[in-house]
């Protein structure tokens, strides 16, 4: 919402001028805004270099902030998940490894076993609340879960402009559509939030709120907006930003066979490893 509110809002206040004028606006506020969300991703990368040091590292859908932190900072080893029903892990976790790291690509259901030997859960964010409630792809949350179960800290890398002036409560309940593909983790299974302004714990992501003039930005683009192009009941909305090229078609029945033999294969060798 934060990405496209700003550029939506700049284009509506200067409607009056003549097309190629406005054309011309829109354009240096998108390559701005494409030059902030790089240095932004740069600062995050080396906040998070000690703790990727020598970790093995577990993460979720395709962060392109994540991309960038473990490219920076290549982890001893890095588990992706498929991201079900987009699966846009697979095509994430053969772009990191053409990239010269050790990356292991693990089903879904799973990556809460691998947890138990991980340094971090790290993930990227759609949305962070005021309260420090994190939105991102479905499957985060339960995989937060076991992560506090486990004593791994889950650490959220984010920009400040996916953070939302207002509480989770305060955003209704979310459309069925959306519902499908994100879900919702409380604040106290967040160790930490790290972005280009610093690494906050989620109970203090209201302050960081509060003092960052591109969250007043986002609540005042959010206003100045028509009701058509806001989620129902909502003030904000999930910000998918995975390149089209994480996006896959649904597995044929041959693929999904394929995928069942290879689950049972990898399930006995655990299974004898572990005997």
């Amino acid at each position: 919402m934060g990405a496209v509110g700003r550029l939506l809002a700049a284009a509506r206040a200067e409607a009056h001028l003549p097309p190629p004028e406005l054309r011309r606006l829109i354009e240096q506020e998108s390559e701005a805004l494409v030059a902030s969300r790089r240095r932004a991703a740069a600062s995050i990368a080396i906040q998070l270099r000690e703790r990727l040091e020598g970790a093995l590292v577990v993460t979720h859908s395709a962060s392109a902030t994540v991309r960038e932190a473990v490219l920076h900072t290549p982890p001893k080893n890095l588990l992706c998940t498929v991201s079900y029903p987009v699966e846009e892990g697979r095509a994430f976790a053969d772009e990191l490894r053409a990239s010269g790291l050790a990356v292991e690509l693990v089903e879904d259901e799973e990556a809460p076993m691998e947890l138990a030997g991980a340094s971090l859960l790290l993930v990227g964010a759609d949305t962070v609340f005021r309260d420090g409630t994190l939105c991102n792809k479905i499957g985060t949350r339960a995989l937060a879960e076991t992560a506090a179960e486990h004593e791994v800290p889950t650490i959220v890398a984010c920009e400040v402009i996916k953070l939302a002036p207002i509480e989770s409560t305060e955003a209704g309940e979310l459309p069925r559509e959306v519902r499908e593909l994100f879900d919702l983790t409380p604040p106290e299974l967040v160790h930490a939030v790290v972005t280009e302004e610093g690494t906050v714990g989620s109970d203090e992501v209201h302050a960081l709120v509060d003092r960052t003039p591109s969250c007043e930005r986002a609540t005042r683009c959010s206003d100045e907006l028509p009701e058509a192009t806001l989620v129902p009941q909502t003030r904000w909305a999930p910000m998918p930003l995975h390149s089209l090229r994480y996006q896959r078609q649904p597995p044929n029945s041959r693929e999904l066979s394929r995928r069942s033999v290879s689950r049972r294969r990898r399930a006995r060798r655990r299974r004898r490893h572990h005997g």
